[in-house]
C-alpha cells in the first residue's frame, strides 16, 4: 500500500470564504502548508461560511485500488464563540458533510476519514471528490481560520503478469 497527498486546484460547487489573508481566494490560501495564508470569517453568522474546492489530478492508474481516503485540515480560533471544521462533497451522493466544529485557540490538525461510497472507492469517485472548510464566527473581533485543507489516500497499485512476471505499480 502507499499514499499520496492531494490538494485543492481551485474553487468548487461553494465560495462563501471570501476574507482571505496571503493570497485571493479561499482554495490558494488552503491548498498550502503555511499558517501565515489562510481564510477566516469574523461576521456574526453562527450557521458559519462554507468554500468547496476541487482537488488537484491524483495520477492514479487505472485499476489502483483505493482503500481509504482522509481529509485533514488544519485552523485556530481567536477567541470564544467561534469555531472551524473541514468539510467534503462525494459526487455520487451530492451532500455536503462537515466534522464536528473545532475551537482550538492555537493551530491545530484534524482528519476525518471519508466514509467509502456505495459501490466503493473508484478513481472517478476520487476526482470528483469536493472538499473544504467551514468557519463560523461572531461580531469582530472574534475570528475563526482555517490554514490547510487537504486528503491523503490510501491506495494499492494494480498488478499485471506480462511473460510469467507479476509486475507491481511503477515496474508496470
Amino acid at each position: 500500500m502507499s499514499e499520496i497527498t492531494i490538494r485543492p486546484a481551485g474553487a468548487g460547487d461553494k465560495s462563501e470564504i471570501v476574507n482571505v489573508v496571503g493570497g485571493t481566494t479561499a482554495w490558494e490560501v488552503m491548498s498550502d502548508s503555511d499558517d501565515d495564508t489562510y481564510g477566516q470569517v469574523s461576521s456574526d453568522d453562527p450557521a458559519g461560511l462554507s468554500s468547496l474546492f476541487i482537488l488537484a489530478a491524483h495520477g492514479l492508474p487505472v485499476g489502483t485500488v483505493i482503500n481509504s481516503v482522509k481529509l485533514y485540515y488544519r485552523g485556530c480560533i481567536f477567541n470564544s464563540g467561534v469555531a472551524f471544521t473541514g468539510l467534503y462533497k462525494r459526487d455520487s451522493d451530492a451532500n455536503e458533510t462537515a466534522d464536528a466544529d473545532r475551537s482550538d485557540a492555537s493551530w491545530t490538525t484534524y482528519y476525518l476519514v471519508i466514509p467509502v461510497p456505495a459501490g466503493g472507492w473508484t478513481l472517478d469517485e476520487l476526482t470528483n471528490l469536493q472538499i473544504g472548510a467551514r468557519l463560523k464566527g461572531n461580531d469582530l473581533p472574534h475570528f475563526g481560520r482555517m490554514a490547510d485543507v487537504w486528503v491523503l489516500v490510501d491506495y494499492t497499485l494494480p498488478a499485471i503478469v506480462k511473460d510469467n512476471v507479476l509486475f507491481y505499480g511503477s515496474n508496470i
